[in-house]
């Protein structure tokens, strides 16, 4: 494990991204803000963008050289992170998960439009991988609506019965308490929750179906953050397929001219000047230069799929955990049906409260880091 510093790495934050915490969510936006960020950051580190690695980590979108997404990878093993990822997956606030499933499925989207703009894949490929970030679009945007509405309806539950924010309060001061060695108020809050703990423990049963519906929406999130990966990364062997073929056509076509060339010249014959004044007319030193850069976006791309394996690997993790460990599932199949049944069981009349905030739009898929010069 070495000491990689990703502080230290040109990047932006979702927030800045995104215009700002109230802002409505806009392609077009991010778009406009991802040419514009990139175009910084290769003048400021003098480097063609194609040569830089994106890598979204931890709230933030940062470009690394090829050297940086190397120490990137070492860093650690997979497994450390895995509590905090399933405590962020089920406990952060709903707005950073959809900040970042809007983010990963931007820059995908900004990917795919940037290589059809640039005939960098193939019409086919396109036409392929376009429908999938269509769909990704609506699973943000009901599943960040699905679990607002129940986690309104749990908010609006626990305010009906405040003793359950009282009792937790009350053992967070107990723990506090008996940590610190004070132990005659320890003792008092240990007998005020004794006397409260039949009540908790009945008011929590009750709000048990509600609790297990908001971790089944929030592991869908997650699932969907998979998707979108797995099509970036399906964005970048496209590419990667398609960079091979221009290379070895490059090759072959210089090689093929080179040996012409030799052979012209070797000969050295009035009857060859034309040959000679034909071969010399194609560009050498341009070719050569177009291989170097085409093979240097080749490695950039293959450092960006290691670095997406890696997530969708820790991400398999954080979804096998909370399917088996949380939720209890080995094989996760609960239906829709049997969650709404389970809602409306639990709550017969939903408070008008629990609407669902309009977090996510419907936005028509535009298009997605690396591109053909």
């Amino acid at each position: 494990m070495n000491d990689f510093d990703l502080n230290s790495i040109p990047g932006i934050s979702f927030t800045d991204l995104l215009g700002g915490e109230d802002q409505p969510f806009s392609l077009d936006r991010v778009e406009v803000f991802l040419d514009k960020i990139m175009a910084a950051i290769a003048d400021r580190v003098q480097i063609n963008p194609n040569q830089l690695v994106r890598v979204v980590h931890r709230g933030k979108v940062v470009w690394m050289t090829q050297d940086q997404a190397v120490n990137f990878l070492d860093t650690g093993e997979e497994g450390d992170s895995l509590h905090h990822d399933v405590q962020s997956a089920l406990k952060a606030d709903l707005r950073i998960i959809r900040q970042e499933l809007e983010i990963l499925l931007a820059l995908a989207t900004y990917t795919l439009g940037k290589y059809k703009q640039l005939d960098a894949i193939s019409p086919e490929d396109f036409a392929r991988i376009e429908p999938s970030l269509a769909r990704r679009q609506r699973e943000i945007s009901d599943g960040v609506a699905q679990t607002a509405e129940s986690e309104a309806i749990l908010h609006e539950k626990r305010r009906r019965n405040p003793l359950l924010d009282e009792y937790e309060d009350m053992m967070g001061r107990f723990l506090n308490a008996k940590s610190n060695g004070q132990m005659d108020e320890a003792l008092k809050l240990a007998r005020e929750l004794a006397g409260k703990k039949k009540n908790y423990l009945l008011l929590t049963r009750a709000i048990e179906p509600d609790i297990r519906t908001i971790q089944y929406h929030r592991l869908n999130l997650q699932k969907t953050k998979k998707r979108i990966l797995n099509t970036q990364g399906d964005l970048c062997s496209t590419r990667i397929d398609a960079l091979q073929l221009e290379l070895n056509d490059l090759k072959t076509n210089l090689t093929e001219v080179k040996s012409k060339l030799a052979e012209a010249e070797e000969r050295g014959m009035d009857s060859a000047n034309d040959e000679i004044s034909k071969l010399r007319t194609y560009d050498l030193e341009g070719a050569e230069q177009e291989i170097k850069e085409k093979v240097v976006e080749l490695h950039s791309l293959e450092k960006e799929t290691a670095v997406i394996q890696r997530q969708e690997r820790e991400l398999d993790a954080v979804i096998s955990h909370i399917a088996e460990n949380v939720l209890g599932e080995t094989d996760i199949k609960v239906s829709m049906d049997d969650v709404k049944h389970q809602q409306r069981m639990s709550n017969p009349k939903k408070p008008e409260s629990s609407a669902a905030p309009d977090d996510g739009q419907s936005a028509k898929p535009r298009h997605g880091m690396h591109f053909k010069r």
